[in-house]
């Protein structure tokens, strides 16, 4: 059986068998091995591909070879053959040699948590800022794994240099051609995205200069932080209830086992976040595992010198409508007994944004006074 886009019925998707491995007495970020499914059939259906089926997989250990061990294997290629899949997602880091046993003994591609990844910033990437900075991000990540990059992009996998073909230096075998592709594409992107982030700070040296200061929003991946944001503005800048005029920045979107390659390629973005007046760490109120996500942010913010003491800092509660009003009140209930400074807020609805609005302007009054009133850009409130 074969699945359609359903976009255009003519072209055919994926369909991938997506497992998590749940390892027994081992710490793990995130302990709920039923979140972290949710979580990789979610990106793995954010790149375009079909899930007919999805499991947890419970493991006493690693297998050097396969992670699964040879039965692991047999079974998982039994699954793809009986749910018709081409692909198999392990959401868990794999090492080049698991990966190509568990592609011989199941007959399919294979792609662990880290591929993914990528391959969801690479989707979801909505501007050439972003973009260049994804595929940064993949090209290292393949570069010092000395495999071929899975994309169910061919057009765009064949623009980042992985063509099935190579043409290289004479004597090249497919591999050295195929390295020094990837070479040349990274030398070409950094030095690209060099110039941009010393445009970006000129650009924001300006701007604080005019009294625009700058508000960045930075929450785990489905927290609502693009919902926020659109709401509060248009674009990249919003005027506040007193008048004053901000820009708006938007963090990268923090995953669980982010590669490294990917907050080292986000320069631009990690950037503007560093350097912004007013960070607002964005949490979704009716998340499960927002324990283990907010550690997830918090050790990014770490990286960028953004401790929980900070006083930049400014927590915002997302998706407040999706609790009862007797909930939501019980949780206003006890912020207050915490002397918990978080805004409570909905996106969808647009509850809580005027108080929101408020509380961004008084963090900001000492920085700048007001800027006139202007009648251009969206209000907040």
């Amino acid at each position: 059986m074969t699945l359609f886009s359903a976009t255009d019925p003519a072209t055919p998707v994926a369909r991938a068998l997506v497992v998590t491995p749940v390892f027994h007495g081992v710490p793990d970020g995130m302990a709920d091995g039923d979140a972290r499914l949710d979580e990789a059939v979610r990106l793995t259906r954010g790149i375009g591909v079909a899930v007919p089926h999805a499991e947890t997989v419970a493991l006493a250990g690693t297998k050097a070879d396969s992670l699964f061990g040879r039965l692991g294997v047999e079974r998982l290629g039994g699954l793809m053959e009986a749910f018709h899949a081409d692909l198999l997602v392990v959401d868990h880091p794999l090492t080049p040699l698991q990966q190509r046993t568990l592609e011989r003994g199941c007959l399919g591609k294979v792609v662990d948590r880290c591929t993914l990844i990528l391959e969801a910033l690479a989707t979801e990437a909505a501007d050439t800022e972003t973009r260049m900075q994804a595929d940064l991000a993949a090209l290292q990540f393949q570069r010092g794994r000395s495999i071929r990059c899975w994309s169910h992009l061919a057009d765009r996998r064949e623009g980042l240099g992985f063509q099935t073909t190579l043409v290289g230096m004479p004597g090249d075998t497919l591999l050295e051609s195929h390295r020094r592709r990837l070479t040349e594409r990274i030398a070409g992107l950094k030095r690209a995205l060099a110039e941009l982030r010393r445009a970006r700070t000129l650009q924001r040296a300006d701007r604080k200069a005019a009294g625009i200061p700058t508000v960045a929003l930075v929450g785990y991946a489905g927290a609502g932080v693009a919902s926020l944001h659109a709401r509060l503005s248009s674009g990249m800048e919003a005027r506040l209830p007193s008048g004053r005029m901000i820009d708006l920045a938007v963090g990268l979107p923090v995953l669980a086992d982010l590669p490294h390659s990917v907050v080292t390629a986000f320069g631009v973005t990690q950037d503007a976040v560093r350097e912004a007046d007013l960070v607002l760490h964005v949490r979704d109120l009716s998340d499960p595992n927002d324990v283990a996500h907010t550690m997830a942010v918090e050790a990014l913010l770490d990286q960028l010198g953004i401790g929980p003491a900070d006083p930049r800092r400014l927590e915002v509660r997302t998706k407040a409508d999706r609790l009862e009003a007797t909930a939501r009140a019980a949780v206003a209930l006890r912020m207050a007994d915490r002397e918990d400074t978080a805004v409570l807020v909905s996106a969808e609805t647009g509850m809580g944004l005027d108080e929101l609005a408020q509380r961004i302007d008084r963090h900001l009054h000492s920085w700048q006074p007001a800027m006139p009133l202007r009648a251009d850009g969206p209000a907040l409130a």
